[in-house]
């Protein structure tokens, strides 16, 4: 193994369309996550998470991948618009290997509209910094309309532990729980 000097020549590097295919696998694998198995002494940490992804998108410029590729991508998430034949891994961890090698689905418009309050705060937080362009929606959010809120949440097992689907916010080794307000109402009250 050897370090290989940035930036890559462009035709040691993916194409178009293989990067797109990447980013778009990982930017699903990012929000839909799979299911840890039962809570045993060890963990697998999902470490990833929008604001990662934009510092990887930006990373790929130094890499050697084209700027306008990038934002060309990116664009398509920002403005909800991503259409993809792929899709992100749903069943337990760790990801079988036999499970790269499945087939992939129709292409289809995958639907972001939960994530973009995420997107928008983040895209407005470091816009000057990316080293590609992005045409902003004109009812994007600035960056002085962007607030931080939190709350207690108490945990109950008896809830909780009673269906599958919830068996992830369950694990003691879960340490947060994320709620998204998305263009909350002046008039909303506890």
């Amino acid at each position: 193994m050897e370090v290989l000097s940035l930036p890559r020549p462009l035709d040691q590097l993916a194409s178009k369309t293989e990067l797109h295919t990447w980013l778009s696998q990982l930017l699903l694998c990012t929000l839909c996550n799979g299911k840890p198995k039962p809570v045993v002494g060890w963990r697998i940490d999902l470490p990833n998470n929008l604001g990662a992804f934009v510092h990887i998108l930006a990373r790929l410029r130094a890499v050697g991948f084209p700027s306008h590729w990038i934002g060309d991508f990116f664009q398509t998430v920002v403005t909800d618009n991503l259409v993809t034949d792929v899709s992100p891994y749903l069943g337990f961890y760790p990801i079988q290997f036999a499970e790269f090698r499945r087939k992939r689905q129709a292409v289809r418009k995958v639907n972001l509209l939960a994530w973009q309050a995420e997107i928008q705060a983040i895209v407005s937080s470091v816009r000057p910094a990316l080293p590609f362009f992005l045409d902003l929606p004109q009812d994007y959010s600035s960056y002085n309309e962007i607030g931080t809120y939190q709350t207690a949440v108490r945990h109950d097992p008896h809830i909780i532990n009673q269906t599958e689907e919830m068996h992830a916010l369950s694990s003691p080794f879960i340490k947060s729980v994320g709620l998204i307000f998305y263009r909350p109402s002046t008039t909303f009250s506890e």
